[in-house]
């Protein structure tokens, strides 16, 4: 029979590390990785440099950094806050919805609750008061809205159901 052909081997090809060999390598890494850095107790006990002259040297602190100003926000990036017009005029309301929310406020609500129960207002309060149901009578007034109206409406409706009852 036939043997395979082997591949000859070239001469560039390094030889395979023993063991052994990787073992040493790497206790040696592990010292030289070890003696990095600087020794035990350094920040605490610097090394004192003389300086030309007699001049006294200075003591200073090495945990100490630099004292440039450091910026606290990315350049480029700051925006301007806009400028809000001063003298911007507030939304104007309709009519309706100014009386909606007088008659919803809960404040007119309370204050004329304690004075259905006989409780007294104090002056600031009552004016307070006085100028909420004034403001509230003058809208009713523009928007042709009548409080007898309603009252009448109402009388008028239980006479219809007293006629249909009667028949």
């Amino acid at each position: 029979m036939k043997q395979p052909s082997r591949p000859t081997k070239s001469k560039s090809t390094e030889r395979r590390k023993t063991r052994a060999e990787l073992n040493l390598e790497g206790r040696e890494r592990k010292r030289k990785s070890k003696l990095k850095g600087n020794v035990a107790g350094n920040r605490s006990h610097p090394k004192v440099t003389q300086q030309q002259g007699n001049a006294a040297p200075k003591k200073s602190d090495p945990r100490i950094g630099s004292k440039t100003p450091v910026p606290l926000v990315a350049e480029g990036k700051v925006a301007a806050a806009p400028v809000a017009n001063v003298h911007a005029e507030p939304e104007k309301m309709t009519r309706q919805q100014e009386l909606r929310m007088l008659e919803n406020d809960p404040r007119l609500d309370q204050f004329l609750d304690r004075l259905e129960a006989g409780d007294t207002l104090s002056g600031e309060d009552q004016t307070w008061l006085e100028e909420r149901l004034d403001r509230i009578e003058e809208l009713m007034v523009l928007l042709g809205i009548d409080i007898e109206d309603e009252e009448k409406d109402d009388e008028a409706e239980e006479d219809m159901y007293r006629l249909l009852k009667g028949q």
